[in-house]
């Protein structure tokens, strides 16, 4: 069956009610907009963790808080063979 000029295209139906699509797939604006994000709160953890250490380091218990001592302990007792 051949195309003859002046009649209409060929057209080819599917016998499938309905016809499965692909998958969709992250584009590559999204994918660059989303490892950016990453990057950002990484480096904004990372930042606000630094500013936090120094701080922690200071934050040294002072001279008047209690101490509280406990008598030591002595525990006594035998070690049991075990069945091999």
């Amino acid at each position: 069956m051949r195309f003859r000029r002046g009649e209409g295209v060929p057209r080819v139906r599917s016998n499938d009610p309905q016809p499965t699509q692909e998958p969709a797939m992250i584009s590559r604006l999204t994918a660059s907009a989303a490892l950016f994000a990453i990057l950002a709160t990484a480096g904004l953890g990372f930042a606000a963790e630094a500013q936090q250490r120094p701080l922690a380091k200071q934050a040294v218990p002072a001279a008047s808080t209690p101490s509280i001592t406990l008598p030591t302990v002595v525990i006594t007792g035998k070690r049991n063979a075990r069945a091999a």
